[in-house]
């Protein structure tokens, strides 16, 4: 693996940049939309180990935040942003699922329906990659204490959102106004 100075060249060099869009903090590279780039494979096999690297964590951290300080809310999703990013945010969602769950989600933002096989496939990685997050020594993956943990195996996409809503909506409300 390259060194994080080379790993923060060569993103200078691209252009990496986060911006914030419609309240989502959106990965832009050479000047165009980067999310789908950021769930492939290959980033996927190679996130725990530059992740854990301090001065990644840092850059990215710090560009997260600024995107924070420019915008009123944001929703974001990763494995320390509840507990390392913004360990003071109004409202922390932890979302858990099975692996098998998991990994046919993963599977189907890249393509077509997966096999059995491929799910299971799927699901260990995902599992050796929860355990080394998880015993990283920067920022591991952990649910803050204070977050919600809300199990979304059963739920689709739409039955997530409208839970996280909810419980926005529940935690912003203005304590006069509770029912």
């Amino acid at each position: 693996m390259r060194s994080p100075e080379a790993i923060l060249g060569a993103a200078a060099r691209r252009g990496l940049v986060l911006r914030e869009i419609a309240g989502a903090v959106v990965p832009f590279l050479d000047n165009a939309p980067a999310e789908s780039l950021i769930r492939t494979a290959e980033v996927t096999a190679l996130v725990s180990e530059v992740s854990a690297l301090p001065p990644i964590r840092h850059w990215v951290n710090q560009r997260l935040r600024e995107a924070a300080r420019h915008s009123g809310v944001l929703v974001l999703d990763g494995r320390d942003i509840g507990t390392a990013v913004f360990p003071d945010a109004a409202v922390k969602v932890f979302l858990t699922a099975t692996p098998d769950a998991r990994a046919r989600r993963r599977l189907l933002q890249r393509g077509p329906a997966p096999t059995e096989a491929e799910v299971s496939g799927e699901a260990a990685t995902l599992a050796q990659r929860d355990r080394k997050d998880s015993t990283r020594e920067v920022a591991p993956l952990h649910q803050a204490s204070d977050a919600v943990l809300i199990d979304t195996t059963a739920l689709d996409f739409d039955q997530q959102v409208q839970r996280i809503v909810l419980l926005v909506r529940q935690r912003l409300q203005p304590p006069g106004n509770r029912s």
